[in-house]
Formats: structure tokens, sequence, C-alpha cells
């Protein structure tokens, strides 16, 4: 082969290895172009993939402290002011559990979503945390509310010790968290009690007059400290030892009056009887030339209340009570009136002297007593 045909050949062969070489460069750039569009086209869908989802996020979050700010706002209307230290004066219990429903709920759907932020999830915890006095506090309203429905203890004995120690148990788990609130309860629950300790001694009072047991008056109980009993139970309030407490009193009352009406007649009776002694009284008289008589012969006799006279002596009889010693002119004698040594009176019998009496009065010599009945 000449030389001439030689460098052909190679000239050849470069300017195949030349056109070759730009297809294969033209072909991988051509493939690069396409994967770098493929890509730029992916980038720009996950970059709205994840803007789509930055926004949902958003606007779950957006939600979610929506849905936070109405649980709120609802709970501090349980409250009387927005600082939620006491329990608003119309709270009701329909009213707490709708608020306790919205809590449920919330938890229930967000619990568990990873949208809420750390923030929101926190301030979820402290409105689960300021709910739980809620039911509390207007426990402890309503307990003071029964025990005094018009400004008065209206419970009486046990019931009363069971309600205000329940109290009492409630407002010790309030006194970190609520510690205003806690201070004015704490205060009525010790006014209740004094007022408790008060009708409690009333009725301790009532059972110094009257024995429960036998049902019937205390022995020795008089008017006035009747009357100091039944004053103080008056001026208890109207609930169901005020209404027991009476019931008990008209028994005292109806003896204390039998008591006072047996005083009464006895009192007649004796004051009768001292009448009818000072309308009876006679006595055994001497004459005036000083004769004397004994035993009732055909005399004279004076008898009880009348004014009849016989016979030439003179004899005396009595009944009734006691003598005064007033005497009484008969015949131109004086005619006095035995006294009380010489006259027994026993009921309704009567005891009679014979004896001789001086006109100034002295019995002289002996004398005889005689009995009878009227």
């Amino acid at each position: 082969m000449t030389k001439k045909k030689m460098t052909l050949l190679a000239v050849t062969a470069v300017a195949v290895i030349g056109i070759s070489g730009g297809a294969v460069y033209a072909y991988n750039y051509q493939q690069e172009q396409t994967r770098q569009e493929q890509v730029k086209i992916e980038q720009e869908k996950k970059e709205a993939a994840e803007k789509a989802e930055r926004e949902r996020a958003a606007e779950a979050k957006a939600e979610i402290e929506k849905q936070l700010d109405t649980i709120e706002q609802n709970m501090k209307a349980l409250y009387a002011n927005e600082d939620m230290k006491m329990p608003a004066d119309g709270l009701t219990q329909d009213k707490i559990d709708a608020v306790q429903k919205e809590l449920d709920a919330f938890k229930e759907t967000y619990g568990a979503d990873l949208d809420a932020s750390k923030e929101q999830e926190s301030r979820f915890e402290s409105l689960e945390k300021e709910f739980q006095y809620i039911p509390a506090m207007f426990e402890i309203v309503g307990t003071y509310g029964s025990l005094y429905p018009e400004g008065q203890l209206a419970v009486p004995g046990d019931d009363a010790n069971h309600l205000l120690t329940k109290m009492k148990t409630s407002l010790e788990a309030l006194k970190t968290s609520k510690p205003d609130f806690y201070s004015q309860y704490m205060g009525k629950v010790d006014e209740a009690q004094n007022a408790l300790a008060g009708q409690l001694a009333v009725r301790d009072a009532v059972f110094m007059i009257y024995d429960k047991e036998t049902g019937a008056m205390v022995e020795g109980v008089t008017r006035e400290q009747y009357q100091d009993v039944l004053e103080a139970v008056n001026g208890l309030p109207e609930n169901v030892l005020k209404t027991e407490l009476l019931g008990y009193l008209p028994t005292v009352e109806q003896t204390l009056t039998a008591q006072e009406e047996a005083e009464r007649k006895a009192a007649q009776e004796s004051q009768q009887r001292k009448q009818a002694s000072g309308n009876g009284t006679g006595s055994q008289v001497s004459n005036s030339d000083g004769g004397t008589s004994s035993g009732y012969t055909e005399g004279e006799t004076y008898s009880g209340n009348e004014d009849s006279w016989s016979g030439g002596s003179e004899s005396y009889s009595s009944g009734g009570s006691e003598p005064s010693g007033e005497s009484s002119t008969v015949g131109g004698a004086e005619e006095e009136i035995p006294p009380k040594d010489q006259i027994g009176y026993m009921g309704e019998e009567y005891q009679s002297w014979t004896g001789t009496i001086t006109g100034g009065g002295e019995i002289k010599g002996g004398g005889t007593w005689e009995g009878g009945t009227w």
C-alpha cells in the first residue's frame, strides 16, 4: 500500500471516529436534560405537596386554637369573673356538663394529633386541670344552699353535721388552688357549726323539761322554765328539729296547768275551811253572879251558827278550822272563843269544851272535851 493511500485511510478513520463521538455526546446530553427536567418536576411536586401540607397543618392548628378559645370562654363563664376565683351565681350542672363534653370531644379528636403544637397541648392540659375545680366548688355552694335555703340553718342535727363535715373535706382540697373560695366558704362552715350548736343546745334544753323515754314532764319543772324553753324553740328556723321539739312541749304545758289547777283548788278549799271555822265558834261562859255551868244540861246552849239559846246554863261547841280567840257577850257575860290548844279540828269532825270562864276571860277549875261529827 502506498503512503498516499495510508494517509487517506487515516483521515477517513479520524472522520468516522469524530462523527460517532459527536452522536454519543449528543445522546448523553439529551438524556441528562431529560433527567434534570424530571427532577425539577418532582421537586416542584414535592414543594407543592409540602406547601399544601403546611397550609393544611396551619389550618388544623388554627382550628385547634379556635376550639381551645371556645372551651376557655365557656369555662370562664362558669365563674363569677375572668380571674376564675369564685363560681358564678347562676352556675348549673347543665352548664358544667356542657363544658365537660367539649373537653372530652377535643381530647378524643386531637389527643394524638401531630398537628397540635406543644403550646396547644400545654394549654389544653391547663384548661382540663382548671375544670376539675368547678364541680367541687359547685357542690360546696349547693351544699351550703341546702343548709341555708332562706338565710337560716334549716337542716338540724346529724344531717347538718354530715353535710358540714363533707364541705370541710372538699374545701381542704381547694385551699391552695382556690384560696379566696376556701376562705369565704370555710367561714360559712364555721358559722353553720355555731348555729347548729345553738340548735342542739335548744334541743338539750327541751329534754331537760321533757323525758323522751317516758313521754312525761320532768319532775320539778316550773312555769318559768317552760316559758324560757318554749321561747327558745320558737326562735329556731322552720325545720324538722323545730317541728319535733314543738311536739313535745304540749305535754309539759298540760302537766303544769294540771298542777297549777290542783294547787289553786287546794288553796281555795283551805280558804273556805278557814272561813267556815270563823263563822261557827262559841264558848262556855259564866253568868254575872259568878255561877258556873258544866255539861250539856237543861241550861242555855249555843251551837254552830245559830243564835239560839235555851236553859240557864251555858255550853260551847265548835266545828271547822282553828279559832282566832275572839269573844262575844251572851246574857251579860263575856264568851271567849277558846284558843288553839282548847279546840281541835279534824276534817268534818268537831270537839266541844265545857267549863267555867270568868268575866275577864280566864278559865277557872277544870273542863271537859266532847267530840262529834258535823
